[in-house]
């Protein structure tokens, strides 16, 4: 039945351990433990053996290769399992052999892992296999019982390092070759409890024990103010990602324990919160990261569920009071403009060889000045009437204008738009960005260098307050989280405020986006099959749309719907343009006036002669 197992001793070197020989061990039956693991082996179907043990001296028959005089070797005789010795590396990886059907073996000769560094190399070669199924045995204590202190600071290491499966025997002996065997095992939750189970004895089995309840179990939850992904209302987390995490916690019957993180946002969350579930502080982190961090290597593991790119996010060009004003006016105008100023002096040129008379004319018709009685009285009976209709078409002319001008200002018309790089360089535009933005996207070479110049540094809560207002005089760099919440707040928009931009060289690629959470985290396997029925039953995107509608009535975040799409500000060179053509009009005014002076001297003189 054990002829295919394999059993791994691992000798350490321990130099503060006494030397134990075989001549000079405790009695200890093994009786029990072999038909313990029997059991167990026949109940769980384990395929593989693994025995753990600290170093110690080795009797070394002659000829022979060396053999363990420890209870190790008393296993392997009465089990028949063959003995590897693997040699004395602390990293030693079995990833190929060690699986959830294996029983390890661990003999310890202390309560407390501070004195065992056995524990050390069981915890480093087990990594990533909270599943694994572990018998530690207790060899060389007296024969009094553990307490439980002893017993739960021993399952609390098992629990901080993800062990879930875990039980411990100890043998007391009670006369000459009498023992009696005690076993205890342990329940993470609601507290680490050490749990007697000796009136099972060898037909123990390991409970399967439901790590989607955990029957009160406190989560400690470190956060920040990180909306709208993560922040705290009423005392509830809420956001995309706390919702996500106060909901899971509910669902299996958890507490949580909400910390405040005072001066912590998310350009310096890294040692706070980022990392405390790969130092063991917490179980999972509810502040989500991405791989383009400069620090996610340093991530022990993730939950990964969606991808994750960011964007420049540029502000909708809208056409300014002075361009949309002088465009209609020069539509609307300019036909007349070039009949009155152009035509009508070709025409009397043509018909009386008064070129001149035809331009004052049409200078007069256009400003919309009156003739003296005595000089229209004298014109031709058909320019009367031109002169007239002319006269009238000015005037519908200048309605117009001041219907254009009222139109420029409560129509708003889109300009020309931001669509690749060139486009946003040739704009006055500035990107507001932060020192650890800078460092994630331009000197890691995420987003053009050429952009580099562009940059105006903040700090984090003046990028935040510009963000939240809308503020449309910057450039910003949005996440995927930023990017859906500007679209769900400019849905109800004619014309929006901001724009995503899709151009591959002011984006950056997908990466993956997740939450921290320990390499072994026992709840990985149920936070991911929760965010999965989430996904499927649209619990995901009612949070998202709660949270968004939530930030908004708080004040959290501006509503757009609030602050219009009014047009852009006149700017000082258009300021210019508009005195430079104030100035052309006088000029053509005083034009005007000398033509009138001039014609009325020379009429003058030709009455003369």
């Amino acid at each position: 039945m054990f002829g295919n197992f394999l059993i791994i001793c691992l000798v350490l070197p321990v130099g503060g351990f006494s030397p134990m020989l075989a001549s000079n061990l405790d009695y200890y039956d093994t009786e029990f433990v072999i038909r313990l693991a029997r059991n167990l082996t026949w109940r769980h179907k384990f395929e593989t053996f693994i025995t753990f043990a600290s170093n110690r001296e080795s009797e070394m028959p002659p000829g022979q290769q060396l053999v363990m005089a420890s209870l190790e070797r008393q296993l392997a005789q009465q089990l028949n399992l063959p003995i590897i010795v693997w040699g004395l590396s602390l990293n030693a990886t079995f990833y190929k052999i060690i699986t959830h059907k294996t029983l390890v073996f661990a003999t310890i000769e202390h309560y407390s892992p501070k004195l065992v560094p056995m524990l050390d190399v069981l915890q480093e070669t087990l990594d990533g296999r909270h599943n694994v199924y572990i018998l530690f045995i207790v060899r060389g204590l007296s024969n009094r019982s553990p307490t439980q202190r002893q017993l739960k600071d021993l399952f609390s290491w098992c629990w901080s390092h993800n062990f879930v499966n875990v039980a411990l025997t100890f043998q007391q002996t009670q006369g000459i070759n009498q023992v009696r065997n005690e076993l205890f095992s342990y329940t993470p939750f609601p507290k680490v409890k050490a749990i007697n189970v000796t009136s099972f004895g060898v037909d123990y089995e390991w409970p399967n024990l439901n790590n989607c309840k955990v029957n009160g179990y406190e989560f400690r939850i470190p956060f920040f103010y990180d909306p709208p992904l993560t922040y705290v209302r009423a005392g509830e987390l809420r956001g995309t990602m706390g919702s996500l995490i106060h909901e899971f916690i509910y669902q299996i019957n958890g507490r949580m324990r909400l910390e405040f993180l005072h001066d912590v946002n998310r350009d310096n969350f890294v040692d706070h919160t980022m990392l405390a579930a790969a130092r063991g502080e917490v179980d999972f982190v509810v502040h989500p990261y991405s791989h383009i961090h400069p620090n996610a290597k340093r991530i022990a593991g993730a939950f990964t569920f969606t991808l994750y790119k960011s964007c420049l996010m540029v502000p909708v060009i809208r056409n300014s009071v002075f361009s949309s004003y002088f465009r209609n006016i020069f539509r609307s105008s300019l036909s007349l403009f070039v009949i009155l100023v152009i035509i009508m002096p070709l025409v009397w040129q043509i018909c009386y060889r008064q070129g001149l008379k035809g331009l004052h004319l049409g200078s007069v018709i256009f400003y919309m000045q009156s003739l003296e009685s005595s000089t229209f009285r004298r014109l031709p009976k058909a320019y009367k009437y031109f002169h007239i209709a002319m006269l009238m078409a000015v005037m519908i002319m200048t309605t117009m204008e001041s219907a254009v001008l009222s139109a420029s200002f409560s129509v708003k018309q889109m300009g020309p738009q931001i669509n690749t790089i060139e486009d946003f360089l040739k704009t006055p535009l500035r990107i507001m960005i932060t020192k650890a933005q800078e460092q994630v996207y331009i000197n890691e070479k995420l987003l053009p260098e050429k952009l580099r110049d562009r940059l105006i540094f903040v700090n984090a809560s003046t990028l935040w307050m510009h963000k939240k207002n809308f503020n449309t005089s910057y450039a910003y760099i949005a996440t995927s989280t930023n990017t859906k919440f500007v679209e769900f707040k400019q849905r109800y928009l004619t014309r929006p405020l901001f724009k995503i931009m899709d151009d591959s060289q002011l984006c950056t690629q997908s990466y993956f986006l997740g939450l921290p959470i320990q390499f072994n985290s026992p709840f990985k396997e149920c936070l991911f099959r929760f965010y999965l029925n989430s996904l499927s039953n649209g619990l995901d995107a009612k949070w998202i749309s709660r949270t968004y509608e939530n930030e908004i009535l708080k004040g959290v975040y501006t509503d757009p719907q609030d602050v219009g799409t009014a047009q852009a500000s006149i700017t000082l060179k258009e300021i210019e343009v508009l005195m430079k053509i104030y100035a052309a009009h006088l000029a053509f005014c005083f034009l005007c006036l000398l033509l009138e002076i001039l014609w009325k001297r020379l009429t003058h003189v030709k009455r003369k002669c």
